[in-house]
């Protein structure tokens, strides 16, 4: 920075603290502006800087998202460390805060707030090549109280709203600062987004002695206010998206509303409770409505829609219960639900916050052939709360649906193969063993049994299941991006970023020595949080450029998975998607992993946020939700979900699959396998499966047999509301057809309390409707918990399509098979 401003023509000296606490070095008469970089202070610096500004000198913050927080001091040896160390957060000052007449309020889900970032007038005058910059940025939440926010780089919520800008003048009387609050602005940290780095340092200390010398007329420059209050967006108002969204799985759309973006933005005013409104075909995105408010209806025109299967997809979302969406095609109702709302404010995952979020939504409707010749498609909210659209679209598959399969996680310890009574054969029909390999095992190159521990560990693996995969997670001391970073892991330095040279060796031992016996290969585990990742996004992201093309040379038939996310945040943007998306990995890897932990069964809620995140980066790769579960006695923290068995558990389970799997998802992991009593067990240290087993064994079902997922339509029979019932559904190689439909949300089957509270005689009578992967006559059974059930079939046909209704009465989660005379 000194330099810089040299060669700008600009006077600079570099002090150290103690020339800034002697007044007779450093003082207002002697210098225009002061910088200083980061969020520390020292504490010796404190009153200086008081004095400083009071005197009219301009103190500058740079790469600061929350400046002059932390008082910093050093020690007998001369180290720099926390001015007190203890007790915890007693390093935290607000004085020259409160001195410059600002507030700051801790919320990180407000940290990423600022979405669009637009140079104002006052920052143009300095550097004319400023432009807008649309990207989530984090920033601290600081508002103005006595002083005033004067913004150079103005920092907007998607739906307009101003938040703490990323680059902005304090004034409260004679006192001022100029904030930065991100090395993008002001160093070279991303010169593609932002090139000026050098020239903004320059303009910001220009500014600052036009300021001491009363040059800039502040009453001519905008000045923002930025709420005081938690400030949660709409459904769907939190996002700007980067491009035009994806086409989801490659689907053709005959006819689409909007963009599946992560964004309502595109679209026009909510239409008002009990409004009604028709709009013609191909409409200007402006016309629809982003929202349909309780009552209100919604008549779109369509064209022909021609021959062949064809599907209704709607993506959107609700933050109230009973919220209520239903379609129509002319006049046969194909679709028609009432949402079960159960976001509490509990912690998800890892710290991970949903309370504040709406839920987001993904339904895939099949439209039968004697529906498909309307020309009008009816959207009615019969509900008593709006639901938001981030996009609709009637569309005819480009290629088969996504293949289908569900495993299991290990356990903590590998303690089940040959300790207990589990043995291969209650692995044998789950699609995957999820297994982490444990590199940090790998000796040094000096060690001549260096691979012996790991290669055994992997050996046990590979001997329970065909069908592992393998997660390349954890780090050897010797092969540690620095000494000093592994040292600062403490407990966890065994989850310390690499030194990919180093580690290159570990990952083409293990892909060449297990290669063909590996279903897939997972690059690391839960990435984006310390606990497994002590390191940054983009050093994880220049792992998995190291690691990739070594997988797909030495074991090019296995698939590649970014490692699983530990939850995302309820904001604008997660920066570690972000990374993922800007440094290619996503385009490079076949499927993205997140963990979908939650309490109250809303498995849902943090899948629908990242998918998301992932559409308003233009990244349509599927996400594959690889770990979740809930426990059956108390355990970690962020498991907290009030009463625990092993029925509440089965309970949590019945309710996190079938809400998860009604979104299209089509690969699902959960965390345990057992073989210990870990918390999340659903299989105990004996080798019993616990209560929550049944609810995996019965979706275990829509594996197997070349599964792939199947979309259907699920009605009452008189076309009403279904409220919390959810159905999942696969067809397989040999014609047959899975579903499993779930009354989980439904109150009446499932008392909070106790059983005895259950209405008498309850079932939710459905119709299901789904096309017939082969012309021939089909039987159909039905079972729940093992007992028969009753079901009825039609089948129906209209040229070379055939498709079959399927009525049930449900009483509780039910296995319907479907299989070709």
């Amino acid at each position: 920075v000194s330099a810089w401003l040299r060669d700008a023509g600009v006077a600079v000296d570099r002090l150290t603290t103690a020339q800034v606490a002697d007044a007779a070095t450093f003082s207002a008469e002697k210098y225009d502006a002061l910088l200083l970089e980061g969020d520390a202070v020292p504490t010796a610096m404190l009153s200086p800087c008081k004095q400083y500004m009071d005197a009219g000198g301009v103190l500058i913050a740079l790469a600061a998202d929350n400046p002059f927080e932390i008082k910093i001091a050093q020690d007998a040896q001369g180290a720099w460390r926390l001015d007190p160390e203890k007790p915890d957060f007693a390093w935290q000052t607000t004085a020259l805060h409160e001195h410059l007449g600002m507030k700051f309020h801790w919320s990180l889900d407000m940290a990423y707030s600022g979405i669009v970032h637009t140079p104002t007038d006052l920052l143009k005058q300095y550097l004319p090549a400023a432009g807008v910059v649309k990207k989530g940025l984090k920033n601290r939440w600081f508002v103005p109280k006595s002083g005033k926010f004067y913004p150079l780089m103005r920092s907007q919520q998607a739906a307009g709203g101003d938040y703490t800008p990323q680059v902005y003048l304090v004034v409260n009387g004679r006192r001022r600062a100029i904030i930065s609050a991100s090395r993008i602005w002001t160093g070279e940290a991303n010169k593609k987004l932002w090139p000026h780095g050098k020239e903004t340092v320059a303009a910001l200390v220009r500014l600052a002695k036009d300021l001491r010398d009363g040059k800039v007329d502040l009453s001519r420059q905008l000045a923002v206010t930025v709420s005081e209050t938690v400030v949660t967006p709409e459904p769907l108002e939190f996002r700007v998206p980067v491009g035009k969204g994806v086409d989801p799985e490659n689907a053709t759309p005959l006819a689409r509303w909007g963009r599946f973006d992560g964004s309502r933005l595109e679209f026009g005013k909510a239409l008002e409770k009990g409004g009604k409104l028709s709009l013609p075909e191909k409409p200007d995105d402006k016309r629809f409505p982003s929202a349909l408010d309780a009552g209100a209806m919604l008549e779109l025109a369509l064209p022909a829609l021609g021959d062949g299967p064809a599907h209704l997809r709607i993506r959107g979302a609700y933050k109230a219960d009973r919220a209520a969406l239903a379609a129509k095609l002319g006049d046969a109702t194909v679709w028609n639900e009432s949402f079960v709302h159960r976001v509490s404010a509990e912690a998800m995952n890892m710290g991970f916050k949903y309370d504040k979020s709406a839920v987001e939504f993904t339904r895939i409707v099949y439209l039968p052939p004697d529906a498909t010749a309307a020309r009008t498609l009816t959207l009615h909210n019969p509900g008593d709360a709006p639901v938001y659209f981030d996009a609709v679209q009637i569309e005819r598959r480009t290629e088969p649906a996504r293949t289908v399969g569900l495993g299991l996680h290990t356990g903590v310890e590998l303690a089940y193969d040959g300790k207990t009574a589990l043995t291969k054969d209650i692995c044998k029909d789950w699609t995957w063993l999820r297994c982490t390999a444990r590199p940090w095992w790998v000796g040094p190159p000096s060690d001549p049994k260096r691979w012996e521990k790991f290669d055994n560990h992997i050996e046990r693996y590979l001997a329970l299941s065909d069908h592992c995969q393998i997660i390349l997670e954890g780090t050897p001391e010797w092969a540690a991006i620095s000494p000093q970073r592994y040292a600062a892991g403490g407990n966890r330095k065994h989850m310390v970023a690499p030194d990919n040279e180093k580690y290159r060796e570990i990952v083409e031992h293990a892909v060449t020595k297990f290669a063909d016996r590996v279903e897939d290969w997972e690059l690391w585990n839960e990435s984006n949080i310390r606990h497994f990742w002590v390191g940054t996004p983009q050093e994880f992201a220049d792992f998995c450029k190291m690691a990739i093309p070594i997988i797909r040379k030495g074991d090019p038939t296995a698939r590649i998975i970014i490692g699983g996310m530990a939850g995302t945040t309820v904001s604008a943007v997660d920066p570690f998607a972000v990374a993922m998306v800007e440094n290619g990995i996503t385009k490079q890897a076949d499927l993205f992993a997140f963990h979908c932990y939650a309490p109250a069964g809303l498995w849902d809620v943090g899948y629908g946020l990242i998918e998301g995140h992932l559409f308003s980066l233009d990244c349509g790769t599927e996400i594959y939700a690889n770990e979740q579960g809930f426990g059956w006695r108390p355990g970690e923290k962020w498991l907290r979900q009030g009463e625990f068995s092993p029925d509440i558990q089965a309970r949590l389970y019945d309710i996190g699959m079938g809400r998860l799997m009604a979104n299209g998802v089509a690969k699902v992991t959960d965390f345990n396998a057992g073989g210990d009593d870990n918390v999340l067990g659903i299989i105990d240290e004996n080798g019993k499966p616990r209560p929550a087993y049944a609810v995996f064994a019965d979706y275990l079902n829509l594996t197997g047999r070349g599964a792939r997922r199947l979309d259907v339509s699920l009605t009452a029979p008189d076309g009403g509301a279904l409220r919390g019932v959810y159905v999942a559904a696969s067809t397989h190689d040999d014609g047959a057809v899975t579903l499993i439909a779930n009354p989980a949300d439904v109150a009446a089957l499932h008392p909070a309390k106790d059983a005895a509270n259950r209405t008498p005689d309850a079932a939710v009578a459905v119709r299901i409707r789904l096309p017939l992967p082969r012309a021939a006559e089909y039987a159909v059974s039905a079972d729940e918990g093992g007992k028969p059930r009753p079901a009825e079939i039609k089948v129906h046909r209209k040229g070379n399509a055939a498709w079959a209704e399927v009525t049930l009465a449900l009483t509780g989660r039910t296995v319907v098979r479907l299989a070709p005379k």
